[in-house]
């Protein structure tokens, strides 16, 4: 699925750099985030985690549900 959405929103001229691009955000992402989760966890406590996973699950669905309606939109 990541792959279509990807050529949706980003075009398919030179899909194999914009999906490499994309990737590494995923991965670096994947490799941070217990690290992070760890340190608030220790900080904060474990419903400051819970509650910062949330908040920014909520702003990845606006930021992708906004990127899909301006692609829509500009067909």
């Amino acid at each position: 699925v990541k792959p279509v959405i990807t050529a949706r929103l980003l075009g398919e001229s030179n899909f194999g750099l914009i999906s490499a691009v994309v990737g590494v955000g995923y991965i670096c992402g994947f490799a941070i985030a217990p690290g992070v989760s760890g340190f608030i966890s220790d900080a904060w406590g474990i419903d400051s985690l819970i509650g910062t996973t949330f908040l920014l699950a909520l702003v990845g669905s606006v930021i992708f549900s906004a990127s899909v309606g301006i692609k829509i939109t500009q067909k």
